[in-house]
């Protein structure tokens, strides 16, 4: 149930038929060219009148961190959020952003704006890289949002000195595709799941 803030929050959403259109209809992350999400148009709802229809699906800015030490790849920005929503507490995370609400500029200017809130970290639309998006029919929540998956770097001595938020327990290094002991340890949340699954995502990486 959301409050009633929550519920007045105007946000960007777009049509799942456009969309569509754009990326035709798989599942999971579909990579996205530079500026291929500028195809698509946005649209503007209460929160509230979006939460339950499948037909518009809620922007959602989705920032991965690559950290890397001098020119060495270190891992990407894992953490554990604390958390006020029940399906992401103390599951591992590699994603950062939340919903784009109407006094963001644009859905990178909500990803900064989210990613200093929550590890302080002053970063500049400038510095995304667009990706592509994260597309799920996995669970309700998923099928009334899309992600829209940016990749971002970090140097590590920024990375040990971050500015955590009440709303995150620990920050951690997790790096893909090794059978090495991983720093992170826990269960990933879905849509970081499918990423860090995902051989596309990963190519992405380190580019």
């Amino acid at each position: 149930m959301l409050s009633e803030e929550k519920y007045n929050e105007v946000i960007r959403f777009v049509l799942r038929k456009e969309l569509e259109e754009v990326i035709g209809k798989p599942q999971g992350f579909i990579k996205g060219e530079k500026d291929e999400n500028l195809k698509i148009e946005i649209h503007f709802a209460k929160r509230g009148e979006l939460e339950d229809d499948e037909s518009k699906l809620q922007v959602i800015p989705y920032v991965v961190f690559e950290v890397f030490d001098n020119n060495t790849f270190k891992g990407i920005l894992a953490y554990v959020r604390k958390g006020s929503e029940d399906r992401l507490l103390n599951k591992l995370s590699v994603g950062f952003g939340g919903h784009s609400n109407i006094e963001d500029k644009n859905i990178q200017e909500t990803a900064c704006r989210e990613i200093k809130e929550e590890i302080g970290y002053p970063i500049k639309s400038s510095e995304l890289r667009f990706a592509g998006y994260i597309f799920s029919n996995n669970d309700a929540v998923s099928r009334v949002h899309v992600g829209y998956v940016y990749i971002a770097r970090m140097n590590m001595k920024t990375f040990e000195n971050l500015e955590i938020s009440d709303e995150i327990k620990e920050v951690c290094l997790y790096t893909p595709k090794t059978e090495k002991p991983q720093e992170c340890e826990g269960v990933f949340e879905n849509w970081s799941s499918i990423i860090l699954n995902d051989d596309s995502f990963i190519n992405e990486l380190m580019r």
